[in-house]
């Protein structure tokens, strides 16, 4: 089983640390400010430890540097902690998601146990980058390259950055669609603890402790372990069900997860380490033999995940303009089918990326960034009879460099991207971009341009029974143009994009010949995206209203995708206490070759702070048990009810 990594992949990469040294070397000399005038930013508060800081105040994910959000002309938005507790403390990543503008959320295989995709403003979910602290989270041996989001725990997160319209200009291969980040919390300058407990509905369990400090010597650590554990629902069900499970077995979830980073910050930057592993079994309604038809109550498919990752990197500002960082993340996955007999039985994984990046201040406004980084991959898949049926590596390097122009009233930016990849040979992409501010920054317009483009999976391409060794990457070019008032002093904002992708070779699984394809037309999604919000002391009120239209290039509607999608929600505070209520409606989804009935889910959540350290909570899903679906004759959930309590120390 060969699990290592070519050395002249490593080489080539290495080769290009001094060229990126070198032309990064000038910015140093831009300035003559002394290093000791270097301010350093405070860490962050841990994400267990409950403050009302504005943590929207700065972003990270759409300059691939800090940029306050507001000056941004990328479309973005921001889930902090004070959200999610207001949310519940929803237990999965892709919950904290949900009712984003331009974001969709699908769990196509059912509820707990199903297959979740993300798809930012109508791209496939292999076209939405996941990134945790600006590194790439992807599997080799993943259909589309994606990790398994649905398993991996939220414990250890201070926030998520969303970022939709084509990034490939910035972050490569895979980002189509936009980028979603997983920050990670830091340690924080005094010794914080935190522990949740909570249980419900389908016999579910799930809690997770953290704990944050000093050590010493500016060393600062975060550690927390955390776990869920349900029975869940039925995966699969009737063919006239609209989504109730009824009576077919429940498929449950176990999930373990752990994290750790080390972080030691000093007078001319901050060095770290860091780890995060997952350990997870999920039941699964398949297609057995001797029929190979969904099977309700298919008590053998059994998914079980390992994976584990350890990353390192640093940042050093040697003048007050410059700043220079490097990572290194090595992760490795195992997926394990048991009872499997016919197909893949284990699927492995090992991903290794590196990076080096350099930001500095010009002369005239101007800014600079360059950076260098590197993908390898390898995936093996192993067949029922002990096989290796695909062990194959592919490696992607690029390089790119942003030049910006910042104003009081206006705002810059141009990016460009060479990308070759082992397979594909060479990629091109870029993004523009502009923002102008009005009326004391109460009013912005903002437009962004750019291409992206996608190497086809290493199991889109190799694998023995839906592989297409012929694949062509998929490429794209997407704009946007919109808004933002945020009259100073209301609380209110509101927020007006359009939005436009064309896609060319669209990658996509052809249900006839049951192999990858590229699309033979282009297809094309455009729509309009909309967000007003107000926030106060006592309360606040947000709405997201979506519209997407799309074409496959012979006049069909893309699946999975609805048409119209709005998502109300108004919080009240008082009393140390808050209540949230909310509701979605989505409408017109086109979904395995049927038009799907429209549907309303409504929900709540709400929580008491009982003193400084104790908090109880609760939340409730589908308070009308609406009968839906998303996906034909798959399950979805119906009323459910959680509450828990949690301490800080």
């Amino acid at each position: 089983m060969a699990r290592g990594w070519p050395w002249s992949d490593v080489v080539r990469l290495q080769s290009l640390v001094p060229l990126l040294a070198v032309l990064a070397s000038p910015f140093s000399l831009i300035t003559s400010v002394s290093a000791a005038e270097v301010p350093i930013a405070p860490p962050a508060t841990p994400t267990l430890v409950d403050e009302h800081a504005d943590d929207q105040a700065l972003v990270v994910t759409a300059d691939r540097r800090e940029t306050v959000k507001d000056r941004t002309f990328a479309s973005i938005d921001v889930v902090g902690q004070e959200e999610v507790r207001e949310r519940g403390y929803q237990p999965f990543i892709h919950d904290w998601l949900r009712g984003l503008p331009g974001v969709d959320v699908n769990q196509t295989g059912g509820g707990f146990a199903g297959t979740t995709q993300v798809r930012l403003r109508g791209a496939k979910s292999g076209e939405t980058r996941f990134l945790r602290d600006g590194i790439p989270v992807t599997d080799a041996s993943a259909i589309d390259n994606g990790p398994l989001i649905e398993l991996f725990d939220p414990l250890g997160l201070e926030r998520v950055e969303v970022v939709r319209g084509s990034q490939s200009g910035l972050y490569g291969s895979g980002a189509n669609g936009g980028v979603v980040n997983l920050i990670s919390a830091r340690p924080t300058s005094a010794h914080r603890m935190g522990v949740r407990l909570e249980g419900g509905s389908h016999a579910t369990l799930a809690g997770g402790a953290q704990a944050s400090g000093p050590l010493v010597g500016g060393l600062g650590y975060v550690v927390g372990i955390g776990g869920l554990v349900s029975d869940g629902f039925s995966t699969a069900t009737d063919a006239d069900a609209n989504g109730d499970p009824r009576d077919h077995e429940a498929d449950g979830i176990e999930r373990l997860g752990a994290n750790l980073r080390l972080q030691h910050t000093g007078k001319h930057g901050l060095l770290y380490l860091s780890s995060n592993v997952v350990e997870a079994t999920q039941d699964f309604d398949g297609f057995p033999p001797p029929t190979f038809t969904l099977a309700p109550d298919d008590r053998d498919s059994t998914q079980e995940l390992d994976s584990w990752r350890i990353a390192g990197g640093g940042e050093w500002r040697p003048r007050q303009q410059v700043t220079i960082a490097s990572d290194v993340a090595y992760t490795a996955s195992e997926r394990r089918y048991p009872q499997e007999t016919t197909y893949t039985k284990e699927f492995l994984a090992d991903d290794l990326f590196a990076n080096v990046r350099a930001h500095a201040g010009l002369p005239g406004d101007f800014s600079a960034d360059l950076g260098v980084d590197g993908l390898w991959q390898q995936a093996e898949l192993i067949d029922a009879a002990g096989s290796a049926s695909i062990d194959e590596s592919a490696r992607l390097i690029g390089v790119w460099l942003t030049l910006a122009y910042d104003l009081p009233w206006l705002a810059l930016s141009a990016t460009g991207r060479h990308d070759d990849h082992s397979r594909e040979g060479d990629a091109d992409t870029w993004r523009v971009g502009a923002a102008t501010f009005w009326f004391e920054q109460q009013y912005k317009v903002f437009a962004s341009a750019g291409s992206g483009f996608r190497a086809p999976s290493l199991y889109e391409l190799y694998d023995p029974f839906y592989g297409n060794p012929d694949l062509e990457p998929q490429t794209s070019l997407s704009a946007d143009l919109g808004h933002t008032i945020r009259p100073a002093g209301s609380g209110w904002s509101l927020t007006n994009t359009g939005f436009l992708t064309r896609y060319k070779d669209a990658i996509t699984f052809d249900p006839n010949t049951f192999v990858s394809i590229n699309l033979p037309s282009d297809a094309r999604i455009h729509g309009i995206e909309n967000a007003l919000a107000w926030n106060g002391t006592h309360g606040g009120i947000a709405a997201t209203y979506t519209w997407q239209d799309s074409d496959d290039g012979d006049g069909a509607s893309l699946p999975q995708l609805p048409d119209h999608k709005l998502m109300i929600a108004g919080t009240g505070r008082v009393f140390d206490g808050w209540l949230r209520l909310y509701a979605e409606r989505q409408w017109s989804r086109l979904s395995g070759g049927q038009d799907l009935p429209p549907y309303t889910v409504v929900g709540a959540s709400a929580g008491w702070a009982i003193s400084r350290n104790w908090e109880i909570y609760g939340r409730a899903d589908n308070l009308l048990d609406e009968d839906y679906e998303i996906q034909p004759s798959y399950a979805t959930p119906r009323r459910a009810a959680y509450g828990g309590v949690r301490a800080t120390f």
